[in-house]
């Protein structure tokens, strides 16, 4: 195992820095890395620039939350141009999102909502941030209560959030060149998910994943029916108690990694034919 194709630091959710990201995947004697922080591509030019000592590809890459007809998708993109501007505008409403769910939330819980925001944020605000931020301004005991009272449905202060339509996110990265994959999908409705998604430019799906592989036999089959790459990777978000997927520890075939690379390839030379 060379390659690891999604995970996350802690310009998103992970714990780890991009540059300890790095290091962990160099100790794990991996080449190719690809950092999939959720709705930020900030953590990206640090990952390469420490990669460079090591002779590391770090693929630029993205995980957006999405929804489609009331049900939360995420969809990878690799290969993504951050300085598109498409891309840009898709990732400051998703920003907006972020930051009027934790003003709503704080202020049904009556806390200040400046505390959650500012709290050791780097990137994309996310629940981890406000679960550790509720606990330190003790507005609740432990990362348990945080969790159960505050961001999961039927919690006591539980708000749902709304965010950009899958199709849209799809959309968007296609069209500005990069691979777009769904990440860890379901197994209901998986089919018909696909066969919405493909018109707007869905070109691949994630079959290889540390908590998900069951469906895994049933993902391959799919991708062949419908002509999907297949991507996957460790899920990697450090060292969280009761939760730390391995870095590199989803093993693939290497034409996993090989397909990726002649896909964007060829999605760059179409969008650049019909641009």
């Amino acid at each position: 195992m060379t390659f690891d194709l999604h995970m996350h630091s802690h310009f998103s959710d992970g714990n780890w820095s991009p540059e300890e990201l790095v290091e962990e995947a160099h100790n794990r004697n991996l080449r190719t890395i690809a950092l999939t922080d959720h709705d930020t591509t900030d953590g990206v030019v640090h990952a390469q620039k420490h990669a460079t000592q090591y002779n590391m590809e770090v693929i630029p890459a993205i995980e957006i939350s999405t929804q489609r007809q009331g049900q939360d998708l995420h969809v990878l993109g690799y290969f993504i141009d951050a300085n598109n501007d498409c891309l840009k505008q898709l990732l400051q409403e998703q920003k907006n999102i972020r930051v009027s769910h934790v003003e709503r939330l704080a202020k049904n819980a009556g806390i200040d909502p400046d505390f959650i925001l500012n709290f050791n944020v780097k990137g994309t605000i996310g629940k981890a941030h406000i679960a550790k931020a509720l606990v330190a301004c003790e507005a609740a005991a432990d990362l348990n209560q945080a969790y159960f009272e505050y961001l999961m449905p039927g919690g006591k202060y539980y708000l749902q959030r709304t965010f950009v339509d899958t199709a849209h996110a799809v959309k968007v990265l296609s069209q500005s060149g990069a691979v777009a994959v769904l990440a860890h999908p379901p197994k209901e409705k998986l089919e018909s998910i696909i066969q919405e998604l493909k018109p707007f430019g869905l070109m691949g799906i994630e079959a290889y994943h540390a908590l998900f592989g069951q469906n895994t036999e049933y993902i391959l089959n799919l991708a062949k029916k419908y002509d999907l790459l297949v991507t996957g990777g460790s899920d990697c978000h450090g060292p969280y108690p009761g939760f730390a997927p391995q870095l590199g520890g989803v093993n693939m075939p290497q034409f996993v990694l090989d397909n990726l690379a002649s896909c964007v390839f060829n999605q760059r030379l179409g969008v650049a034919i019909n641009v």
